[in-house]
């Protein structure tokens, strides 16, 4: 059985300035143009008078156009030039009602080539529908060019964007002192149309942003910067909203554009992953469905039998072509994640071996591996911690962030605690020896936080995101019984069994508890 799997689906809203009937009528002209034009489709009459159509397979692209009242569906199948029996299966979906009017474009893949990898772009039609009429989501218009940001009032929008829950596209900010030429960023706009934002932000606005971002999701003067959705600085993890530098890119991808052609595949897998691929684009089949249904219920109350039973028989069609491309489409999902699982074991395995090497050379390293600077603020923690503690630290954002907020006293204390983790804590627990007693030559206190059936009611403090599930901070070191948080410590964090490392979740005051 082929495989069906959608590779890129771009849905959003029309601008219409209040004429919702007319910016369809527009879409559907682009579409068609898109047709006649790009695809070299010979249009019946039928096409530019709104009606449904049907083109055979005579040469290669079969193309079905269905309409029902304010609803138009377009599916168009080509076969590609270079991979027999692939089929590229082109469908736009433009519907209005009294309050708005949308479009939906979704690109799919159906072979049987499984092994062959399936190359990613964003149709041609999407950026004809950007440029005109037009497309609009959460109330920013979609551009297949880079955004300029040059004020503190352009920045002050850009953040209300980044910050905003239902933007769904993420967002590229690409420093102009990055390095990357004003054609590099033009092409990369134009690439991701559709599927995320491109920004060219000047120097004083980088400079606006950073002081609002904080360091950890600060925009390097020398590079770029992925916001994803959903983004929220008091929560999120660094890695996240990955950073990149130009020079990077340029030495682990070769170039800007190779570097652009990842983040295509990435975000047009987003728009794919997670929902129905049918959700807010009706296909062909079913705008089909409905003017059946439609004719069977006027045939019904008219007692017209014969024609009635000709359009059922069309109808359980349409349902049992229906049902197997879901078949199609579930069979590929479940060899994906088969797939992915191999390959997770893969690199599991390979991780352990390497894992295995490192501890070797971390014994042969001795003493002179553990002499570490301790420092007196924490200016730079989680730079110390990469710096001495690789592989063995991991510390979570919000465990930064409370750093900087830290008003304890005896900062070289904490860095005296992580040392003692990093390195003994962390040797203990890899080969299986106790671990009472390592903090007691520094007079700290290792105790397990407490009940995780009870800490639950204050999940957002005692629980993280690792590996697609939560895990809780099970552990602390603490000195001092107070609430002081001049004079009493606390560090919480979880042991990683499968990693041999520990993450810090939080220091160096209280969390919330049931005595606090």
């Amino acid at each position: 059985m082929p495989r069906r799997q959608p590779v890129v689906q771009v849905v959003g809203n029309l601008i219409s300035n209040g004429d919702h009937a007319a910016a369809a009528a527009r879409a559907t002209e682009v579409v068609l143009t898109w047709l006649r034009d790009k695809q070299n489709l010979k249009l019946p009459s039928q096409a530019y008078a709104g009606e449904s159509f049907d083109l055979d397979a005579s040469e290669g692209q079969p193309l079905a156009v269905a309409r029902f009242r304010d609803f138009w569906a377009m599916r168009l199948d080509r076969l590609d030039a270079e991979v027999p029996g692939r089929i590229w299966r082109t469908e736009a979906s433009v519907g209005h009602n009294s309050d708005s009017a949308l479009v939906g474009v979704r690109l799919t893949v159906i072979d049987t080539a499984k092994s062959i990898r399936i190359p990613t772009s964003v149709p041609r039609v999407v950026f004809d529908l950007i440029e005109a009429p037009g497309i609009v989501e959460y109330g920013v218009r979609l551009s297949a060019k880079p955004s300029e940001v040059l004020t503190d009032a352009d920045a002050a929008e850009l953040l209300r964007l980044l910050l905003d829950s239902s933007r769904t596209r993420p967002a590229v900010l690409v420093a102009t002192t990055s390095g990357a030429s004003e054609e590099e960023v033009d092409d990369m706009a134009l690439r991701l149309a559709g599927v995320g934002h491109v920004f060219r932000v000047h120097e004083k606005a980088i400079d606006w942003l950073n002081l609002k971002l904080g360091n950890e999701f600060a925009i390097s003067q020398r590079g770029l910067r992925t916001f994803n959705p959903r983004f929220d600085p008091k929560l999120d993890e660094i890695s996240e909203h990955p950073p990149a530098t130009y020079d990077w890119i340029g030495r682990r991808f070769g170039s800007l554009r190779n570097f652009v052609w990842m983040l295509v595949e990435r975000f047009a897998r987003n728009t794919v992953a997670g929902q129905a691929t049918d959700a807010g684009m009706p296909s062909v089949d079913q705008v089909k469905a409905l003017t059946v249904e439609s004719r069977l219920a006027a045939l019904a109350k008219q007692g017209h039998r014969s024609e009635r039973e000709a359009l059922l028989e069309e109808q359980n069609a349409l349902l049992e072509k229906s049902v197997k491309e879901k078949i199609q489409e579930y069979d590929y999902a479940s060899k994906c994640v088969v797939d992915v699982e191999d390959e997770r074991d893969r690199f599991r395995a390979q991780l352990a071996a390497t894992k295995q090497r490192v501890f070797a050379l971390e014994e042969k390293l001795g003493e002179s591996g553990t002499q570490v600077e301790i420092p007196e603020n924490f200016d730079n923690l989680n730079e110390w911690v990469l710096e001495y503690f690789p592989g063995r630290i991991q510390m979570l954002g919000r465990a930064l962030r409370a750093a900087k907020k830290s008003a304890y006293e005896d900062k070289p204390l904490v860095y005296r605690c992580l040392a003692k983790l990093g390195r003994e804590y962390v040797d203990a627990r890899r080969e299986g020896l106790p671990v009472e007693g390592i903090f007691e030559t520094l007079g700290v206190q290792l105790e397990r936080t407490g009940s995780r059936a009870h800490l639950s009611q204050w999940e957002e403090e005692y629980f993280f995101p690792h590996r697609n599930q939560s895990e809780f901070l099970e552990w602390h070191i603490k000195k001092g019984t107070g609430h002081s948080d001049i004079t009493t410590l606390r560090v919480y964090f979880y042991y990683d069994e499968e990693d041999g490392m520990v993450v810090v979740g939080h220091l160096t005051d209280h969390l919330t508890n049931a005595m606090t």
